[in-house]
């Protein structure tokens, strides 16, 4: 369901980086200068967590202080890399040691696992003919083989190695045009292309060869904290209709709806993050092409789940549907990060225009932007890991490092 302009190969560069987890347990901080103190930042450093990681051909941007980003260097030539497509799964996913893991075109057009290791400036092979992955609370890492077969048009394999780096095992029948978005607890979610549109399913597999249709045209937003209930989007088999909804991911049965937002039809959400109770989405509502942030309430209540709107946001008319969204440490902030409108030159090249970062206020709604730096990129992601319950570092550590000895 996220936007078309997220399929375009980007650039995955960066800087010899420090690195250290951060609050929000998804995203890991990287930085080619030091942080700003509280005490020198013109805002609280408390309203956001320590940083966030994007990847874009501009380089890294992080978060420094209370909505303060800097864009830092390019690497060498030889560190950048093409990311390949991985569409509603992460472009790179963050390890908490302040690893990444991240999806790259190799040099002969195939795509490839590697593993960053930003703070000591190493690049290294993790798993060749392969794209997406995930790694569950036990270690075991899970990714589509494409070996032999057009990952585009045949995609591969869903493969899983378990965590002492054994031999890999493939868990679908056959290929398929699948993609890994994440570990919920024992069950790996997985997207699987529908011929002919745009579309996906949302697939579960809880061991191999055990495959179940969680739903049609159903894409996953966020998982909740403890990994048994995921927040997904399902577009109508006509495209005329679109809810969300809250699903138990063991039984695939439909928990809570929403299909309306503030008087009018739902729209497709880009972005989403979970967190406590609360849950930040990025979207539009009906009243012509208005941007939001949407900030939504899902919890159990007296054994029900229940799924309302807590607030809209409403965005400056010249700002795009941010393409990431999170809330900050405490709840109180949401932020996101913005394409700019792409424009072109008279020979067709594009022009570099800055992304745009989206600062909202819960307590009142009131939202406000600031130019971040140029690129031309038309894909951008946040760094992140959206398994749930999230691997310690010592279950993501001993699991890469298995993997690394095997391979």
């Amino acid at each position: 369901m996220r936007s078309t302009r997220r399929m375009a190969v980007a650039l995955l560069v960066g800087s010899a980086v420090a690195a250290a987890a951060c609050e929000g347990g998804d995203e890991v901080a990287v930085s080619g200068k030091e942080p700003v103190s509280e005490a020198t930042s013109p805002r609280s450093a408390d309203a956001i967590p320590r940083a966030v990681l994007l990847s874009g051909g501009s380089g890294f941007i992080q978060a420094v202080g209370a909505g303060d980003f800097q864009v830092t260097a390019s690497v060498a030539a030889g560190r950048a890399r093409q990311l390949f497509p991985t569409y509603e799964s992460p472009f790179a996913v963050a390890a908490p040691d302040g690893t990444v893991l991240y999806n790259a075109v190799g040099g002969d057009g195939r795509p490839e696992i590697r593993l960053a290791d930003l703070a000591g400036d190493s690049d290294q092979l993790l798993v060749a003919d392969a794209y997406s992955i995930a790694v569950d609370g036990s270690g075991r890492l899970a990714y589509v083989d494409s070996t032999r077969r057009d990952p585009v048009r045949e995609g591969g394999i869903v493969t899983v190695r378990a965590a002492d780096g054994g031999a890999p095992v493939g868990w679908s029948d056959g290929p398929g045009r699948y993609v890994v978005l994440a570990w919920a607890n024992d069950t790996l979610l997985v997207r699987r292309a529908r011929v002919g549109d745009e579309g996906g399913d949302l697939i579960a597999f809880d061991a191999p060869g055990r495959m179940r249709v969680i739903g049609e045209r159903t894409a996953l937003l966020a998982l909740n904290d403890d990994g048994r209930v995921a927040f997904v989007g399902v577009m109508s088999g006509d495209g005329s209709s679109y809810e969300m909804r809250l699903v138990d991911v063991a039984s695939g049965a439909t928990l809570a709806t929403l299909d309306s937002i503030a008087g009018g039809p739902a729209k497709p959400i880009v972005s989403a993050q979970w967190q406590g109770d609360a849950i930040v989405a990025s979207g539009a509502i009906e009243r012509g092409t208005v941007s939001v942030i949407l900030v939504l309430t899902a919890r159990e209540v007296a054994s029900q789940w229940k799924i309302g709107v807590e607030r809209v946001a409403e965005l400056p008319a010249d700002v795009l549907v941010p393409d990431e969204v999170w809330l900050s440490s405490d709840g109180e902030t949401a932020f996101g990060i913005a394409l700019p409108p792409q424009r072109s030159d008279a020979s067709g090249a594009p022009i570099p225009s800055p992304l745009r970062l989206v600062h909202c206020s819960l307590s009142d709604g009131a939202c406000s932007v600031r130019d971040l730096g140029e690129m031309t990129d038309t894909q951008v992601g946040r760094v992140r890991n959206p398994t749930r319950p999230v691997p310690s570092s010592k279950v993501f550590s001993e699991a890469l490092s298995a993997s690394n000895s095997s391979l």
